[in-house]
Formats: structure tokens, sequence, C-alpha cells
């Protein structure tokens, strides 16, 4: 009897070889139980214990096999049955086709695991809100504009409107359009030319070529109150920057913007820019038209707990500097001296280098004008204490202010005395210059005789 080694995965090979070869069932399950014993599957022993055989096992089968009426059939009928001694060949490939390739799965570029945009750190939405009036842009003289009417090539126009405020459309004629929006103005457009020209109401776009200049109003606590004209789309804070900045009495949390229409109707809408110097984020957006009005308020009395000066002060948006005005003892002077805003007092202190050996640095005086009360102001500070780093005493100074520097006690006595024997001083050099006067005149007066 003869021998050959099949392997493990080759177990259905051998059953179907021996389907093939017509073994008796029993010759055939004993053949099969063989391979499941070697296998494990049927002793428990085996089954417990780890595999300790190679890869490929040796399974010993009988080459006797049984015919269709159970007898034995001899190896010399067997002889053109082929072994397993070599490895099976593999079916031919077919001419001229690359070899199969299986793919292999790719992860989706776009899926629940990696969504498009992320999940997270999400961009905020842009808050422009486009139903809004503030949001519109209105068209007046001077805006040049372009209409495009689909399928009716001979309708479309491009150019200004007249100082009339009228648009002309090419067979349609001149077209009221001031005050009016750019979808306005295609509604108007269609609605003209489908109730005079066609018979339904063409699909027309306009569109804004060329805005106006823009002229805008700014009152209230700013530098220069006026007229000014800007760029069409010029936000809230470059508007007040334009006008010289606001001053310190300005309340930047409720900035108004008036706006209005054709029909006389008044839009307003506040605007806190301070949330946006205190949160770090730009101011709610706004985009000015001709003929807006930006008030920036004056601050109330009793509502600046929570209102940060300084830091307004040091923003671009107040004015860039200060005119301190300043009353020095020691030096018999009065001037001015200009600072950035919001500086202090110790700004004022090292930009003026007064005498240390005469002025009294204890003893600053700070004249400001309170407009609540209607008059001066006088507050005693201590520059020495706001040098050792008393901050009350380091205060933010604010445009106009007058500042009052003393002497010392010595310097007061050496001034008292001065006072005191000046007219004494002033005899004395009276009596010399006579004396010197006639000793000079006297004898030429007698050599002339």
């Amino acid at each position: 009897m003869g021998r050959f080694r099949i392997s493990l995965a080759s177990l259905v090979l051998v059953q179907g070889v021996v389907g093939g070869l017509n073994l008796h069932p029993a010759a055939a399950e004993g053949t099969i139980q063989v391979i499941k014993d070697d296998l494990g599957q049927n002793n428990p022993n085996k089954a417990t214990e780890p595999l300790k055989q190679p890869l490929f096992d040796e399974i010993e089968i009988n080459q006797s096999v049984v015919d269709a009426e159970g007898t034995l059939s001899n190896d010399s009928q067997l002889a053109d049955i082929p072994t397993f001694n070599e490895p099976l060949p593999l079916p031919p490939q077919p001419l001229n086709q690359p070899p199969s390739i299986i793919p292999t799965p790719v992860s989706p570029t776009f899926g629940v695991d990696s969504p498009i945009p992320p999940t997270t750190d999400t961009a905020p939405s842009f808050q422009l809100d486009y139903n809004s009036q503030f949001s519109r842009y209105r068209l007046g003289v001077g805006d040049a504009i372009a209409v495009q009417v689909s399928g009716f090539p001979e309708f479309d126009a491009q150019g200004q409107i007249n100082i009339e405020g009228n648009f002309v459309v090419p067979i349609l004629g001149n077209v009221p359009v001031v005050g009016l929006t750019l979808e306005e103005v295609s509604q108007k457009i269609s609605f003209e030319l489908g109730r005079q020209y066609l018979k339904q109401q063409p699909e027309t776009t306009a569109i804004l070529v060329t805005p106006r200049p823009a002229t805008i109003t700014i009152i209230g606590e700013v530098v220069r109150p006026g007229f000014y004209n800007v760029v069409p789309g010029t936000e809230v804070d470059e508007a007040i920057i334009a006008a010289g900045g606001s001053q310190n009495q300005a309340d930047l949390r409720s900035v108004l913007v008036r706006r209005t229409l054709i029909d006389g109707t008044v839009l307003e809408r506040e605007i806190n820019v301070f949330a946006a110097l205190q949160n770090a984020s730009t101011v709610p957006p706004l985009l000015l038209q001709d003929g807006d009005a930006v008030v920036v308020p004056k601050i109330e009395q009793g509502t600046d707990r929570d209102y940060d000066r300084q830091l307004v002060a040091r923003s671009s948006v107040a004015r860039p500097d200060l005119s301190i005005r300043i009353l020095s003892y020691p030096n018999q002077a009065i001037g001015e001296i200009n600072l950035p805003n919001g500086s202090t007092l110790l700004d004022a202190i090292a930009s003026i280098s007064p005498d240390l050996q005469n002025t009294d640095l204890g003893d600053v005086r700070l004249l400001r004008f309170d407009p609540e009360q209607g008059q001066v102001v006088a507050q005693e500070l201590d520059a020495l204490d706001a040098i050792r780093g008393d901050i009350s005493q380091n205060i933010p100074l604010q445009d106009e202010d007058v500042l009052v520097l003393d002497r010392t006690t010595i310097a007061k006595i050496d001034n008292v005395l001065n006072l005191v024997t000046r007219p004494v001083q002033s005899i004395f050099n009276l009596l010399f210059f006579l004396r010197d006067s006639v000793r000079d005149t006297v004898p030429n007066f007698f050599r002339g005789l």
C-alpha cells in the first residue's frame, strides 16, 4: 500500500477525490474519520492540547478501494489515478490578459468618521443678515448698474443713474430707481417689460457696477464732528476714527446709526463697539451708506462701572493724543504738552522733567472740568506714591487737564526771602546806580568849566 501527504487545507480535495473514486460509504467514512481524528475533532484529549504537529500532516489512506458491488479492486486498476506527491498545477491563464488582482477595500475619504466640514472647531457663521434693512444697498444718483434680461438681450443696459434718479433701459425708457435695492430694480423692470412688451415677465438681473461716493454725518462725542466722504461699505469704527476718534466721555457701548429711506422712514440700530474691544472680536457688521448718520453718545453718570475707559483710551478708536496744561511754580511758567491718549500722571511728570530740588512731587494738584457739576474740580495727588506703585495716585489723564506743580518747603522759604529782600535790593541797586552815575558825571562837569 502506498502513502501520500496532504495539507489540512486540502481536506475538501481529499473528500472530493474519495467521492470521485466511488468508495464504499463505510470505507469513505473511515477515511474521513481518520482525518477528523487527526484534527482532534473527535478526540477530546487532542482537542484540548495545542497542535504540535507540522502544518502538513501525514495521513495514511488505503489505495485499495471498493467498487459499486462492494468488491475490492486491486492496485493495477488504480495505476492511472494521480497521487498528491507533487503540487497540483495551476489552471492556465488566458492569453493577453493580466492576472486577476483582488481589490483591497479602501476607507472612504468622506464618511461618518471623517465628515466634511469637520464637526469640531467650526468657524462662526457670517452675521450679516441680508433680510435686514441695514444690509441692503439702496441706489442713488451716481450709482452705476447693469441690467440683464434673460432671453432678450435687446433690453440689456448698463450705465449710471442720472441726476433725476432714472435708469435708462432700451425700448422701455426711463425707470425711476432711486431708493430701491438691486432686487427691487430687477422686479420692477421685469414687471414693466411683461406689462408693456412681453407675454410674461422675463427673468431680470441687476448688479451694482460702481457705487456712488458716500457722505455721512458723525456727531456726538468725537474730536471733529461733521460731514465726511467715506468709501461705500465703511464700518462704524472706521467712521469714528475718520472723525478724529472718540472723546473720553464717549460711550462706545451704544453707538447709534440712523438711515432715512426714500419714503421718510427712519431706521436706527445700535452698535456695541466697546464689546468688540473687550472681547477681541470684530465690530458687528453694518456697512454705512450715503446719507447715514453716526451718533456717538455721552456716557451717563453711574453707568460706567463696567466700562473700561483706559482700554478705550489706548485703542485706535479713541483720539490719538491729549493736550495737558502745566502750571509750574518752581519754573514760574505755564505751558502745554501733548501726550498719547491713555497717558497717566507719571507719564506727564516724566515728560515735564521738573527740578527735583525745588518741585514738591508729593503735592501735585489736578484741575479737571466736571460737566455734571459745571465747574472745575481739584484733586490732590502724590506722585511719589505713584512711583512706589500706588495705582490710585497714578490716574489716567484726560484732554485739557491742568497739572499744578508746587515748590518744596525750602524753595518756598527761599522764595519768600527773595520777595522780602527784593525791595531792599532794589533800593541798594538804585543807590549804587546813583553813586556810580554821580562819580562819573561830576568830574566831567567841572572839567568842562
